[in-house]
């Protein structure tokens, strides 16, 4: 134990210094890592939905024990990445019959499986997609 202080006390105040810099650094990194490891990306399902609307899809989404997040005061729900598209399509009867909603089966249905990529879809509904303006 003794030999172990006194190679401490021979590395010097600055090269401690660092060493404890690095070391703060590295359990940030781990910490940072770790949890960010255990988070699921969620995706909108739905924007600009009204109460009603919201509540009936939240019931069907834990029925099915579906993770979602609310957003923007409840318009907007949010599911893993990974089960957008699927529920979408499921659910699209229960959320609001708007314009928006409407052209994306349509387009979901006719035209989306015909792209060739890359492709830049312009005049994509707002109601359907928060990146849209």
């Amino acid at each position: 134990m003794n030999s172990f202080l006194q190679t401490l006390k021979n590395l010097g105040t600055t090269r401690l210094i660092a060493m404890g810099a690095v070391g703060v650094l590295l359990m940030g990194l781990l910490i940072y890592i770790a949890t960010s490891l255990g988070r699921t990306e969620m995706g909108v399902l739905f924007s600009s939905l009204d109460n009603d609307s919201a509540k009936t899809i939240i019931e069907k989404l834990e029925e099915r024990n579906i993770p979602y997040t609310l957003h923007k005061n409840g318009t907007e729900i949010r599911v893993p990445v990974t089960d957008v598209l699927k529920l979408r399509v499921e659910l699209a009867e229960t959320a609001d019959r708007t314009w928006g909603n409407a052209l994306y089966a349509c387009f979901d249905q006719r035209v989306e499986e015909k792209l060739i990529q890359p492709t830049f879809i312009t005049m994509y509904p707002v109601e359907v997609s928060p990146l849209t303006k």
